[in-house]
């Protein structure tokens, strides 16, 4: 089967020295955030021209969604959260390969 599909970045992290501050209050006892929330990193993927935008409906009383993308040798992993607003969640700055 031959299909028109190219594997890209979902989104892009960049480490730096500098230390970020978060905006936003996180549960940091919820494990996936734990993983993917550092001072020393920040989300860069608008500046690298990622522009895809994806919204999905949540019918779960959870508070964060997380996306995550298919490593071989590794399974799932999680490359962004999204708290849950009004039963929906809303990713932006997504490479044009992510499909949800």
């Amino acid at each position: 089967m031959i299909t028109n599909f190219k594997k890209r970045c979902a989104k892009i992290s960049r480490f730096t020295f500098e230390y970020h501050k978060y905006i936003e209050n996180l549960d940091y006892e919820w494990k996936a955030v734990q993983q993917m929330v550092s001072p020393f990193s920040c989300e860069v993927s608008h500046e690298y021209g990622l522009k895809g935008e994806s919204e999905v409906q949540i019918n779960l009383p959870i508070q964060y969604t997380y996306l995550c993308t298919f490593v071989t040798a590794q399974g799932w992993t999680p490359i962004s959260y999204c708290k849950v607003n009004n039963g929906r969640c809303h990713f932006s700055a997504l490479g044009d390969s992510v499909a949800i």
